[in-house]
């Protein structure tokens, strides 16, 4: 099977990452195909796909007024991030869709992507960093395919 896994990093930044790279290996040692949708970092493990991964973003650290409005609307929609995933999936054409933590530098932006229509990908989305705000920004548009919410242990 053609598995692709998103998540926002590339490196062991914490549990989710660590999660996400142990969930790699466990589904690339069981005989399937894995590819990769991220961020580009500095710190990021090497990857073959890392020719799709959006530009960093960094909401929290130093910044100047100007790009701090500039960056406002992709917290909520990545046009980047949309185009360079629709790329991805035309080159991988996964399978099935694993998606973990998407929140502001991806967004659920990348569930519009064209491909996703037409070729009914199922989509699986893994809440690591969930908060009681999610319902309030979080949307799902009734016109993708089916999304199996999943929460992790520590989420209980």
């Amino acid at each position: 099977m053609r598995i692709l896994l998103v998540n926002k990093y590339f490196y062991r930044k914490g549990g989710a990452e660590t999660y996400f790279f142990a969930l790699a290996e466990g589904l690339k040692a069981l005989g399937h195909e894995v590819a990769f949708f991220s961020m580009q970092h500095p710190n990021n493990e090497p990857s073959y796909w890392s020719k799709y991964f959006v530009s960093e973003k960094d909401y929290v650290g130093k910044i100047s007024a100007f790009k701090k409005v500039k960056e406002a609307a992709t917290l909520v929609y990545s046009f980047e991030a949309k185009r360079k995933f629709e790329a991805l999936l035309e080159e991988f054409q996964p399978d099935i869709i694993h998606i973990n933590n998407v929140h502001r530098q991806l967004t659920l932006s990348i569930l519009d992507a064209p491909y996703l229509k037409k070729h009914r990908v199922p989509v699986v989305y893994t809440a690591h960093d969930c908060c009681a705000r999610l319902t309030r920004w979080w949307t799902v548009p009734a016109r993708f395919a089916t999304i199996a919410l999943t929460v992790t242990s520590s989420m209980r």
